[in-house]
């Protein structure tokens, strides 16, 4: 293993060369009061290289390039944010560009409006709070939008989009943002994930409305949130829908 840092100023390039399974930390990823993260936190560059890799970018509009090998890759830093930080990232337009490379890739944005990609592979892209945007590229991936209004490409393979409860309202519901959009959903190939809500297959909440080009699902008992747009698409089944059990 061979980790070489240089501090660029404004931003700080990290490279990990061989094989080996690396754990990077980015400049800052270990600061300890989120509450009160800095405003000139450096950008950091990280190429992971080969092998199963955990980067661990921390503050700034970081970049990470995974490499080879099955790694996880996360734009927060070592602790997590409380709620008030991860909102606060989120409005100060925070961008992170995360990429997973080959391999089954684990890939977390955190806050602000990043941009996942999740390469080759199974892969499991997350975007936390945040305006996001993410690739899952080719293989079989799961997606979560997270907070704020995401738009989510699944790419080749049969992909399940997760709309998961936060603090007891949808993940994808944030104010302001009224669904998530996926770009490319393809019914009877990929799936729609609503078991975390609880709702079973006889369950009559879920709604389907035909506009804009494409299929709102929606939730009645959230009236105040349309739900999760599927663009292109006219109808899909219960096949293309994962309930709770």
């Amino acid at each position: 293993m061979a980790i070489i840092t240089r501090d660029l100023g404004s931003f700080v390039l990290t490279y990990s060369f061989g094989r080996s399974n690396d754990t990077i930390l980015g400049a800052r990823a270990d600061y300890g009061d989120w509450d009160d993260w800095p405003e000139d936190a450096p950008r950091n560059i990280i190429y992971a290289g080969g092998g199963d890799d955990r980067v661990i970018a921390g503050f700034g509009d970081d970049i990470v390039y995974g490499g080879t090998g099955n790694d996880i890759i996360s734009g927060f830093g070592t602790g997590g944010p409380t709620p008030s930080a991860a909102l606060a990232i989120a409005n100060r337009d925070e961008r992170d560009i995360l990429h997973g490379g080959s391999g089954d890739d684990t890939i977390s944005g955190g806050g602000g409006k990043d941009w996942l990609f999740g390469g080759t592979g199974h892969d499991e892209l997350r975007g936390g709070a945040g305006d996001d945007r993410i690739f899952g590229g080719t293989g079989n991936d799961e997606i979560w939008g997270g907070g704020g209004k995401d738009t989510l490409w699944g790419g080749a393979g049969a992909d399940t989009f997760v709309l998961a409860l936060a603090a007891g309202t949808p993940d994808f519901a944030s104010p302001g943002s009224p669904y998530d959009t996926v770009m490319d959903f393809r019914p009877g190939r990929d799936k729609l994930d609503i078991s975390d809500f609880g709702i079973t297959a006889d369950n009559e909440t879920l709604a389907f409305t035909q506009e804009n080009g494409g299929l709102t699902v929606s939730f009645d008992f959230y009236s105040s949130t349309p739900g999760i747009f599927l663009a292109g698409v006219s109808a899909i089944s219960n096949s293309d829908i994962i309930f709770a059990g």
